[in-house]
């Protein structure tokens, strides 16, 4: 089965020579790679040339996006398989064929997933992201819509089955914050996902990539936008129905837990605590039984309240 490796890049030159020899150096070599600049002005073009291997193909755009130039790429798909990968990120050499592998033998699976190391540049810190095994496609799907900001499903982590992808659509580019999450929910009302419980992807985050760096307000809307759309989709399943109220109550949750940890200068409280009263208002009785919604009350109380007093006395 043919691979496509679809690889946007925006001025990655500094990670692109490692992210393209680390699909070269696949041991499961039916493959293309197919590079889609989203409009650089460093020397990308020109280390795609250097590289010069006829397994690539390279394409420019104007810049549009990540989910503009992963769609191009997949309009340039020959591959009866899809694969992902970030100009920054890096492949183990097995991912491709681990993963073909269980596409192959499981007619039911339409896309499956790794755990990943990740790479924070700039703090010098990495770790192994490793995923809680899930119960079946339910608890999956459950864990999408109510940790929404966690990066549950890294798209340099996946491959799927293209045909898939002709049926529900590709990336939404209206949605800024929220593009793969929103086609990982599409995608798994018609199909089953495996998650390949082995470290088989480095993720690299440059220093711009930082939570402290989210714009709030982008993230908001582009996950609004992602909630409501997937809950006014026809033929939902009553299960996933009945999650509506807490996952946007878990939404709010995460976006007042990013709000809460700016640095005390850029501290808004009112804006925490509209979060914390959404959050409420969402899902009361969940709010009350579930830990991290009560931790981050708590937080919000110390910093609204106590710190400001602590920091007059001291």
């Amino acid at each position: 089965m043919l691979v496509s490796v679809v690889i946007p890049t925006y001025n990655s030159e500094k990670y692109l020579t490692n992210t393209i020899n680390s699909v070269l150096n696949q041991t499961y070599q039916n493959f293309e790679i197919i590079i889609i600049d989203d409009g650089s002005i460093d020397k990308t073009k020109e280390l795609v040339e250097k590289i010069n291997n006829p397994k690539i193909r390279y394409f420019y755009q104007n810049n549009a996006g990540a989910s503009a130039a992963r769609n191009n790429g997949i309009n340039h798909a020959n591959g009866e398989l899809i694969a992902f990968l970030d100009a920054d990120d890096e492949w183990m050499p097995v991912k491709l064929a681990k993963q073909v592998d269980i596409l192959k033998r499981n007619d039911s699976i339409g896309m499956t997933f790794c755990s990943l190391e990740m790479i924070y540049e700039a703090i010098d810190f990495g770790y192994i992201r490793k995923y809680r095994n899930y119960k079946d496609h339910k608890d999956l799907f459950k864990r999408l819509l109510t940790q929404m900001l966690d990066n549950i499903i890294s798209p340099s982590t996946v491959l799927l089955k293209k045909s898939l992808l002709d049926q529900v659509g590709y990336f939404n580019p209206k949605i800024k914050t929220a593009e793969d999450r929103d086609l990982w929910l599409r995608l798994g009302l018609i199909t089953e996902f495996f998650l390949l419980n082995e470290v088989l992807v480095k993720c690299i985050k440059p220093a711009n990539s930082l939570t402290s760096t989210i714009n709030l307000k982008t993230s908001h809307k582009s996950y609004l936008i992602t909630l409501k759309n997937f809950f006014n989709s026809p033929d939902l399943p009553e299960y996933l129905y009945k999650l509506k109220n807490k996952a946007y109550s878990s939404l709010y949750i995460e976006l007042g837990i990013i709000a809460l940890s700016r640095d005390k200068t850029n501290f808004n409280s009112e804006l925490v605590w509209q979060y914390v009263f959404k959050s409420f208002k969402k899902d009361p009785l969940g709010f009350v039984l579930e830990y991290r919604k009560v931790k981050f009350l708590v937080r919000s109380l110390v910093n609204t309240f106590l710190y400001p007093i602590l920091k007059k006395v001291f």
